[in-house]
């Protein structure tokens, strides 16, 4: 994920006709995303005991200065399946998500599952 938020933090800048490290991509993503890349990254380093940064980091940190006319905050975007969609309801609709279509993968490292997490078989655990 810092990785993709130091990409669309640099996607916003070149669509603003500013020049960055990266080529756009996910150009209609939202883009509250330098603190929370300051966040994944202090989680990362923890969670895995890495001494340094990604090169991801040096990334948002080049870009981070570059300003242009904000508009507010977007609705987050629910980029998954539309059986899971829950309008206005982002995190009902990922945690239903994560409990099915990414259950394979999904694991904590250093952290407690989260209460909210029970992997279902896919049509059990729609969002209704």
């Amino acid at each position: 994920m810092i990785l993709e938020s130091a990409q669309l933090l640099c996607t916003a800048l070149n669509e603003k006709g500013f020049t960055t490290p990266y080529r756009s991509t996910h150009v209609r993503h939202p883009l509250w995303l330098v603190g929370l890349s300051y966040a994944l990254n202090d989680e990362y380093r923890w969670r895995y005991a890495k001494p340094k940064d990604p090169a991801s980091i040096a990334v948002i940190k080049q870009v981070e200065g570059l300003r242009f006319a904000a508009l507010g905050l977007t609705p987050v975007a629910q980029t998954m399946p539309d059986p899971y969609k829950a309008p206005d309801e982002p995190v009902t609709a990922y945690r239903g998500f994560y409990c099915t279509e990414k259950s394979a993968f999904a694991t904590w490292t250093k952290r407690a599952v989260p209460d909210w997490y029970v992997p279902a078989a896919t049509s059990e655990a729609l969002p209704s």
